[in-house]
């Protein structure tokens, strides 16, 4: 990358992560399609950022959480299968699905999908 290079980035970068931390404080309740782009710009970015040791736990926790979600219907299967009929069964199931991804989120883990 050529000196004039590095610096049109660092403008571009610098510009993004201005103009997200304007919009955080303004706190208005409708964002723009440029506003919401440099927003998960600049998450990116952050994410980018981070130590990949601190990448690699949070998608191995997210993992984990996902694989929750697996244990909790086979759990379910293999407890209820014979005290409700098999219709009854597999609605439950896909209520406890969820589970997981609800998991990864309140967690704030990092799940590359």
């Amino acid at each position: 990358m050529t000196k004039q290079e590095e610096q049109t980035q660092h403008h571009i970068d610098s510009e993004i992560h201005d103009s997200a931390n304007d919009s955080k404080k303004s706190g208005s309740t409708k964002k723009s399609h440029g506003e919401i782009l440099k927003d998960q710009i600049c998450e990116g970015q952050e994410t980018y950022n981070k130590k990949p040791s601190s990448i690699i736990l949070s998608s191995v926790t997210a993992g984990l959480e996902i694989g929750f979600s697996y244990l909790l219907i086979c759990s379910l299967f293999y407890f209820l299968k014979d005290t409700f009929d098999d219709n009854t069964l597999f609605k439950l199931i896909a209520f406890v699905y969820p589970v997981g991804f609800i998991l990864v989120i309140l967690g704030q883990s990092i799940l590359f999908t």
